[in-house]
């Protein structure tokens, strides 16, 4: 049984540390979900606002272009593209175009004006009869780069003509889906595009048919999706991936973004965000999704650190309690040999102690039984075996019982209170009592308490009447630092009530210690004695000056009119000093620093007051010493 017991608990306080841990790290994982929830939120929505602000800046270039075009239609609108892109170039620009509309019956009187603005290879291509044509008049590049091909026909692709013809009927700006934009070297390269149309009225038609009648051109914003992208973000987190979707009209979906397929493997993608992405009535549907590594970037989830921390203290725990209980056992059997051991010992104990005089008390703490030596009744002042009658103070009751509990419970080795008793004579006396738990049970309460008290009221006097002498330095007979303190509130009380200037004077021999180490302890101590009677000497019978303890002195100047009595003070202050002292026949020069501190200007209380004059003494010390120094105003 035993043994079962010694493995039983052991195994009882791992599962619980195990079970805690769970919880833990139940705790921590969610906790860590939460915030890499609310972390990719952040970011994704990041990017969707660096989307929308780049698509924001786009639109009010092609809005300014198809203003210039609908305001000046026979102006120098390639000037104006090239002055315009040469200022600023929106992100991943591949061109601004203009695409003029053109009725089959229109082409080849088209193609002749081109040709006579001196593009003599003008041709509309590709070749072929279409109901409608919309071929690039005019295209500018940024950086004076060559735009779209002359005479690219955007209606002969559909997906140009898609957006263009949904530009017209709604007379708005509109913005494609991913198409392939032609370049002047004759190759292709993936983009979208922002058209705006330009009606031959300057006025917007009211409806599809008359839109249709009245067209006369669209003004075309070519983009490079990658550039584009990758300017709008400044660099994708490589933890991060986009795509973007257009919606159609008729409710088909185009990819835009990424131009190659790019779909995170498959338990990669943990957290998924779809955000539209608005362009006046369309909207793009822009979904971040978080990789792996966005999650590796934050440190990694605390919980499977918390999990393999419990589980390594749970295996500690198991073996730590194995071994206190196997130890137990022959912790009691030492316990109950200590015991014996103690209690042959206790009488020769107690015979020793009631020679020195003091009472011995035995107290069995199980059945609360006291007994007392006779000692103890001459001490009490009570009869003989009424020494458990005796009263304790009610002032003293609660700090007695406070030791007491202290010393039962183990948080104090010893006992020890000295409390007022009464006897039977009515007199209290004061009783030190002292004692120590000498027996515990095996669960560790206290089983048996020994110990002895002495009548101190004596010696309880001598130190009250210490207590009520005066408050004065035994070196220099000045006032200390609790007297010195008493004054200073005093006077403050005083001049807040008549309004008027109080001052400290803070002070400290420079190089002291080598004085000491110079001259001894011996001439140092006269040396003290002699400063304190010159500096009294030097100061009005209302003033005070305390020695705080080595070289300190503190002075308190109250009732003064201004700043200037200070200063009158310290001069005559500093000039008593400044003679040599001359001690057991030895001449001996010292310098000090001062330290000033003024009310109200300075501080308002006593103790900052006294802080500001020492701070003050501090400065001019460290400008070299033998100076004043006044505190800085708080």
């Amino acid at each position: 049984m035993n043994r079962l017991n010694s493995f039983l608990i052991p195994a009882l306080c791992s599962v619980l540390a195990l079970v805690l841990t769970a919880l833990g790290c139940f705790q921590l994982n969610a906790a860590y979900e939460r915030h890499q929830i609310e972390r990719f939120n952040a970011a994704a929505g990041e990017v969707v606002r660096a989307l929308k602000r780049q698509l924001d800046e786009d639109n009010g270039v092609l809005d300014a272009v198809s203003a210039y075009r609908r305001s000046s239609p026979q102006g120098n609108l390639a000037g104006f593209l090239e002055a315009r892109l040469r200022q600023h170039a929106p992100a991943g620009l591949h061109a601004i175009s203009l695409a003029p509309l053109i009725l089959p019956e229109q082409r080849e009187t088209f193609v002749a004006s081109q040709v006579q603005r001196g593009l003599a290879d003008f041709a509309i291509r590709p070749a072929g009869e279409r109901p409608l044509y919309a071929p690039v008049a005019l295209s500018q590049g940024p950086g004076n780069q060559p735009g779209l091909p002359a005479g690219l026909d955007l209606l002969a692709d559909p997906g140009h003509q898609e957006v263009l013809t949904e530009s017209r009927d709604t007379a708005e700006a509109r913005i494609s889906g991913q198409v392939r934009l032609h370049t002047s070297a004759g190759g292709e390269i993936p983009g979208f595009v922002m058209v705006a149309p330009v009606f031959s009225s300057g006025q917007v038609a009211e409806n599809a048919n008359e839109r249709r009648t009245s067209i006369e051109a669209w003004v075309v914003a070519s983009f490079s999706l990658e550039t584009w992208v990758a300017q709008a973000l400044k660099g994708l987190p490589p933890d991060l991936a986009l795509s973007l979707v257009r919606s159609s009209a008729n409710g088909e979906t185009n990819a835009i973004y990424p131009v190659a397929e790019s779909t995170p493997a498959a338990g990669q993608s943990l957290l998924v965000s779809e955000q539209p992405l608005s362009f006046g009535t369309q909207t793009w549907t822009a979904r971040v999704t978080a990789l792996p590594g966005f999650l590796a970037r934050d440190g990694g989830n605390p919980a499977k650190y918390f999990g393999l921390l419990g589980l390594v203290l749970a295996t500690l725990l198991f073996f730590i309690t194995m071994t206190l209980t196997t130890s137990r056992r022959r912790a009691q059997l030492e316990t109950e040999r200590l015991n014996e051991a103690l209690s042959e010992s206790e009488e020769r104990w107690r015979f020793a102690l009631e020679g020195s005089g003091d009472g011995v008390w035995d107290w069995d703490v199980r059945t609360g039984k006291v007994s007392f030596s006779p000692r103890c009744d001459g001490i009490l002042g009570m009869s003989d075996g009424k020494a458990a009658e005796a009263r304790i103070h009610p002032e003293d009751e609660a700090g007695e019982r406070s030791a007491m509990q202290a010393c039962l419970e183990g948080r104090s080795t010893q006992y020890a209170s000295e409390h007022r008793m009464q006897g039977e004579d009515g007199q209290w006396r004061w009783i030190a009592a002292r004692g120590m738990v000498t027996q515990r049970t095996i669960a560790g309460a206290a089983a048996r308490m020994i110990g002895t008290m002495s009548d101190v009221t004596e010696r309880k006097t001598v130190h009250d009447k210490l207590q009520d002498m005066p408050q004065i330095d035994a070196l220099t007979g000045l006032p200390n630092r609790t007297l010195f303190f008493d004054r200073l509130q005093q006077s403050l009380r005083l001049v807040k009530r008549q309004r008027e200037t109080l001052a400290l004077i803070h002070t400290n021999i420079d190089n002291y210690k080598g004085l000491i180490d110079n001259f001894g302890q011996t001439v140092s101590n006269k040396l003290i004695q002699e400063v304190a009677y010159r500096i009294s000497e030097s100061i009005r019978d209302s003033d005070t000056v305390a020695h705080l303890g080595r070289d300190e002195f503190m002075i308190l100047l109250p009732h003064l009119s201004d700043e200037q009595d200070v200063h009158i003070v310290l001069e005559k202050i500093r000039s008593a000093l400044s003679t040599d002292f001359v001690i057991h026949n030895r001449h001996i020069g010292i310098s000090l620093s001062y330290g000033v501190s003024l009310f109200p200007q300075h501080a308002r209380t006593a103790e900052t007051l006294f802080n500001a004059a020492q701070r003050a003494t501090q400065q001019a010390r460290k400008a070299g010493g033998n100076g004043v120094a006044f505190s800085l105003a708080q």
